[in-house]
């Protein structure tokens, strides 16, 4: 059993077709859900309790994620990120 899993169970046309379908334009990916965000909320930024459902995680992580990521800005008392930053954390999982 020393052999290394790649995705192939009984032939090789199969895993090529599998690499051809994770070409995917990240790009597009973002965009498109900036659009949904930007749709559903109806801004261009977030607040905390927003990010909560978007994230669909508590209070307290949310204000860790906003502690990390790097286009949080602060309007008064309250912090805000734009809709793209978010629709890219999404997408990709970078901040």
């Amino acid at each position: 059993m020393d052999r290394i899993y790649t995705g192939v169970l009984f032939n090789k046309k199969k895993h090529e077709e599998i690499k051809q379908l994770q070409r995917i334009d990240v790009g597009r990916l973002v965009e498109i859900q900036a659009k949904l965000l930007r749709d559903t909320y109806k801004v261009e930024c977030l607040d905390a309790k927003q990010l909560q459902a978007v994230l669909n995680v508590g209070e307290s992580n949310v204000y860790d994620w906003l502690k990390k990521c790097r286009f949080v800005r602060t309007i008064g008392r309250r912090k805000v990120v734009p809709i793209i930053a978010v629709a890219n954390y999404l997408v990709t999982g970078i901040c």
